[in-house]
């Protein structure tokens, strides 16, 4: 965490990072998919795989973000450290549950932007001691996550061919799936704490609502284009992200 923070052998950290998320990842998946509820792993085992997970989030989420939208990972198409850091962030997002964002929020709101992995113990402290009442301070903090969050969801969505070649059209809709349950986590804290009165945060609302707009007018999403077969298989897995989107910003707006 230290040298993606410190932008130090990035392209190495990616890879040590994309393992140890394949794995965590594997093992959230394979605890899923038990037909009668983690028959295979002990409580323990699952409440350490519950504390890796909340680790890695709390610790990671906010540097990667930043990592990708340096400038010292370059261009996204002449740069293959991009796509492996967004990867990266892809298979994160997808092992985060509504409590995992809940829990990176408020700490960003206790303790500003994290710059290390902080203990279970500390974790919960900072959890126990928030307050009802938000300093600007803190507000700002949350605000230059959330933004920095939105920033880069849209870089993915608008150039989504420099992520993953056009051909790869199954990532590309699990990508979509991915950012649509971040954008729906991403509009609570926005519409708590940056839409009522004085904290009202035209800059922050705005570039959720560009950015749901840019969603769901990707060519991936036209499913009227794709044959009847394979827009059915589509809506049967995944719905029409389109529609969900446009709730998505029916409820901002």
């Amino acid at each position: 965490i230290c040298h993606l923070q410190c932008k130090v052998e990035v392209q190495l950290c990616s890879l040590i990072l994309a393992q140890i998320i394949t794995l965590l990842a594997d093992t959230v998946n394979n605890k899923n998919l038990e037909p009668d509820g983690d028959l295979s792993m002990s409580p323990a085992s699952v409440a350490c795989l519950e504390q890796d997970v909340e680790t890695l989030v709390l610790g990671l989420v906010d540097v990667v973000i930043e990592t990708i939208l340096s400038n010292n990972v370059g261009v996204p198409q002449h740069n293959n450290t991009y796509g492996l850091l967004v990867a990266c962030l892809l298979g994160l997002l997808q092992t985060m549950t509504e409590t995992h964002y809940q829990k990176l929020w408020e700490l960003h709101l206790q303790h500003g932007a994290l710059t290390a992995v902080p203990s279970h113990h500390h974790q919960q402290l900072l959890l126990q001691n928030m307050g009802n009442n938000i300093s600007s301070a803190k507000l700002h903090q949350l605000y230059n996550l959330l933004y920095n969050f939105i920033l880069l969801l849209s870089n993915m969505v608008i150039h989504s061919k420099h992520v993953f070649p056009r051909d790869w059209f199954l990532m590309h809709m699990v990508t979509n799936n991915i950012i649509l349950t971040a954008m729906k986590e991403i509009a609570k804290p926005i519409l708590k704490h940056f839409t009522q009165g004085v904290h009202f945060n035209y800059q922050l609302w705005s570039r959720y609502l560009l950015l749901g707009v840019d969603f769901l007018t990707q060519p991936s999403l036209q499913l009227e284009k794709f044959s009847t077969q394979k827009r059915l298989k589509l809506l049967q897995r995944y719905s029409d992200m389109r529609v969900l989107m446009g709730f998505q910003i029916l409820n901002m707006w």
